[in-house]
C-alpha cells in the first residue's frame, strides 16, 4: 500500500511539473496579448487538472483505508 501511495505522490507531482513547465514555456516565447490569454488557459488548465489530481489521489488514500 506504501507504493500506491508513493506512486500517487509521483504521479501528482509529476503533473505539477509539466503543467509549470507548459506556462513558463508559453510565456517565454512569445509575450504578446494573445499569448497572455494563452497562459491564463493554460494556468486554468493547471489548476483544474491539479484538482483532479488531488481527488484522484484522496479518494486513492480512502480506497487505501477502506481495504485496511
Amino acid at each position: 500500500m506504501t507504493a500506491i501511495f508513493w506512486i500517487a505522490i509521483m504521479i501528482t507531482c509529476a503533473a505539477s511539473i509539466a503543467a509549470a513547465y507548459l506556462v513558463v514555456a508559453d510565456y517565454w516565447r512569445d509575450r504578446t496579448g494573445r499569448s497572455r490569454d494563452q497562459i491564463v488557459d493554460i494556468t486554468e488548465n493547471a489548476h483544474e487538472t491539479a484538482g483532479r489530481l488531488d481527488a484522484a489521489y484522496q479518494q486513492a488514500l480512502r480506497d487505501m483505508r477502506r481495504r485496511q
